[in-house]
């Protein structure tokens, strides 16, 4: 599954069978590469942060939850980055070489798990990641 399809789509709470917003942006755990959770946009309160393992299920259509009790505060570093800006930005390698731009993060929607980084001319292993920045995706050098 692509991370950019899940971006935007709605979130639904079980409990009242209502939308309570959509997935804004990911956090990534760059050190396990996987995602930990997903930070919601056109949520009512100040609680906009979905945890991974609180979500019901990632569907092909909506996120579901149990109910808005699940919702929390998004994690300063170094629990994870965001994704938002690194999405179609560059990707340098830990040797200071400039890669293409990352198209896209491939994730198992059944436990979060980064599989792999789709750059615009390549494909890499989700062991490659090293940071995500607003600078840069860093990655370690495939030539190494």
């Amino acid at each position: 599954m692509n991370l950019s399809s899940v971006i935007g789509r709605p979130v639904v709470d079980l409990s009242s069978a209502t939308t309570i917003g959509r997935v804004d942006d990911a956090v990534v755990d760059t050190t396990a590469h996987r995602i930990v959770g997903f930070v919601l946009g056109k949520v009512a309160g100040p609680a906009t942060f979905l945890p991974w393992e609180s979500m019901t299920a990632l569907g092909a259509d909506a996120v579901t939850i149990a109910d808005l009790h699940v919702l929390g505060t998004p994690p300063g570093e170094p629990g994870g980055s965001l994704t938002s800006k690194a999405l179609g930005a560059r990707v340098l390698t830990d040797a200071g070489r400039e890669l293409a731009a990352l198209v896209d993060l491939d994730i198992d929607p059944t436990d979060g798990a980064v599989t792999s980084l789709t750059l615009s001319d390549r494909t890499l292993p989700a062991e490659s990641l090293l940071g995500i920045g607003s600078y840069a995706t860093v990655v370690s050098d495939p030539a190494d």
